[in-house]
């Protein structure tokens, strides 16, 4: 009885196939919910003989996928898969823990826009070259290229209703380089009339990586004020790390007393007594060995059952170690530290920021989840007001925004304005989320879609994070699909039948 009972809630378990609309993806394996949006997936011409296929998945907008703007999406890494933030982050489908099935984001960032999640560089998750089995590296140059041709054949070939569509670029982590340097090849692809596409209205990078030398010096200062650091230290370090003649211990630069293998992962020099008294608070490995989570600094740090390498946990690109996603996808997560020696990349991007600001009407958001020390709020905060400096930009008060649901406080942000040489207007918005870290739409999902969203529409005044005139702070569930909805009664029977049989 008990055999038949297992073998019974197994075969209810495995999910049937169900048509979701007249689009590219017919059915996804292990859906449980009924869609009001199509999605699309293929590839993309990565280069001009077509022989780099870059991988994309398009999910379109829950609202008017006709006329709602076209927001393109890279995951970070160098060389992570969009994917994790399809199916992680903001994407639509969330994977269940049984690594079969997936169950309804309600806060997806399609709720106003038709998002395109691109496996970039050539390499990474399906995307391949034609003439090489193994492709493996792209320095970002080569990456900037290969994702500006992509967007150029969606628009031509692919998916040309998106043509004169107003659309945006977002990302996180190293897509703070990706997206400018993109943004880069884009400004200039419309004015040669290259690029088919002359809607490029603005881009939002989320924990971005864009200087190197801001996020370590900031990363010190950002531990010790959470507590990382015993008084008596803090105040040799005051003393041993003074660089030139400053005074203030901010404006100090500890990367004189950091090494690097790669110009990416940082440790203190050991070699002097300032490195020594840093280490423990720009390394991953917390103190005397005990973990924490880089990418979430509040976030509880288990080692799962299964074996990860012991510097593998501390370097996921991840924002919190216990997720939705399944473990066989955590070990197959991508190991930044073991990989970003091989890519070639720049260590700040203020000069490529500033070009694309000198040709169209542009607004940028850069935002960060507050409790991430990888690329944390303080660092990329230095970066954008030097960036608003070098473009005459004004800076306006720093203010609380909230989300709506119940009126909480869900960050600060600031915003930096004026108009270039040209006359062209240009605004920056600066912002944190309160209590999330690197992966911002997973660990605060309400508060994100409508950050975005409001970001893409804004109102008379300017953009306002606070609105809810185009979201929804508490969206309703999707009806099940009838084979899970009757399934999942069955499953409660068989169980209840099951705890019965053991008593």
């Amino acid at each position: 009885m008990k055999a038949r009972i297992v073998a019974s809630l197994l075969a209810l378990c495995t999910t049937t196939v169900w048509a979701i609309g007249k689009a590219d993806i017919t059915y996804l394996p292990g859906l449980q919910f009924q869609t009001n949006f199509d999605t699309y997936s293929g590839y993309l011409n990565a280069n001009a003989n077509g022989t780099w296929q870059m991988h994309y998945m398009l999910t379109e907008s829950r609202s008017n996928p006709a006329t709602d703007p076209l927001l393109v999406w890279f995951n970070g890494g160098p060389g992570c898969s969009s994917y994790v933030g399809l199916f992680e982050e903001l994407g639509p489908f969330y994977v269940n823990f049984d690594g079969q099935t997936l169950y309804e984001n309600i806060y997806a960032w399609n709720t106003k826009a038709n998002v395109l999640y691109l496996e970039s560089p050539i390499g990474v998750g399906f995307s391949y070259d034609t003439e090489r089995d193994s492709y493996s590296t792209a320095n970002d140059d080569q990456t900037a290229s290969q994702n500006y041709m992509a967007l150029k054949d969606f628009f031509n070939r692919v998916q040309p209703q998106y043509l004169n569509r107003t659309f945006f670029l977002s990302g996180e982590s190293y897509a703070g380089v990706y997206i400018p340097m993109l943004s880069k090849l884009l400004v200039q692809g419309i004015n040669s009339n290259d690029f088919p596409n002359h809607k490029f209205q603005g881009a939002a990078i989320g924990n971005g990586f864009m200087h190197v030398q801001h996020l370590m010096n900031s990363i010190v200062l950002w531990s010790a004020f959470h507590g990382r650091v015993q008084l008596d230290d803090w105040d040799r370090i005051k003393v041993v790390c003074k660089t030139g003649t400053e005074t203030d211990v901010e404006r100090y630069d500890f990367t004189q007393f950091m090494v690097s293998p790669n110009g990416m992962d940082f440790y203190g020099d050991n070699t002097t007594e300032c490195g020594r008294l840093i280490e423990p608070l720009i390394t991953r490995d917390g103190f005397n060995g005990y973990d924490f989570d880089s990418y979430n600094y509040y976030q509880d740090c288990y080692q799962s059952s299964y074996d990860i390498p012991s510097d593998a946990k501390r370097r996921t690109e991840r924002g919190r170690r216990r997720r939705r996603m399944t473990e066989p996808m955590d070990t197959a997560m991508l190991y930044t530290s073991r990989m970003r020696g091989e890519i070639s990349k720049v260590e700040s991007i203020s000069g490529t920021i500033a070009t694309q600001f000198q040709t169209a009407d542009f607004r940028f958001l850069i935002y960060n989840g507050d409790v991430d020390t990888a690329c944390n709020y303080l660092g990329d905060s230095w970066f954008m007001r030097d960036v608003a400096k070098d473009n005459n930009l004004k800076g306006g008060d720093r203010i609380p925004w909230f989300f709506s649901e119940n009126n909480q406080v869900a960050g600060f942000v600031q915003r930096y304005s004026g108009k270039s040489g040209k006359g062209v207007n240009l605004s920056m918005d600066v912002m944190t989320v309160k209590g999330a870290g690197h992966m911002v739409p997973n660990d605060r999902p309400g508060p994100s879609v409508q950050m975005i969203t409001n970001f893409m529409f804004p109102q008379n005044n300017g953009v306002n994070y606070t609105s809810t005139a185009n979201t929804n702070p508490q969206p309703d569930f999707s009806p099940l699909l009838p084979q899970s909805a009757s399934g999942f009664k069955m499953i409660a029977v068989i169980l209840t039948m099951l705890m019965m049989e053991l008593m």
